[in-house]
């Protein structure tokens, strides 16, 4: 299985109480279809929401920026059990 086509990241909105010394969330989507493309029990483990509209998901990554929330999401990706 390939990899799937990373669509947008964005960083999560900050909305006052988040402490400064913690890393930023950013929200990795994706497509659903490549998402269920994993095991239900890893799907269960990785903290992921639905998007928008009915096709896409969002995967949460704590990084720096975008460029260390994009690496880590393709070794999270590279790691995990594909069916």
């Amino acid at each position: 299985m390939k990899k799937p086509r990373i669509l947008s990241i964005h960083p999560e909105p900050d909305y006052g109480d988040r402490d400064p010394n913690d890393p930023l969330s950013f929200h990795v989507t994706i497509t659903l279809h490549q998402l269920r493309k994993l095991p239900v029990w890893v799907r269960d483990q990785i903290h992921w929401m639905y998007g928008l509209d009915s096709r896409h998901c969002y995967i949460v990554v704590h990084a720096k920026d975008e460029l260390e929330a994009y690496m880590r999401f393709e070794r999270l990706w590279a790691g995990l059990p594909k069916e």
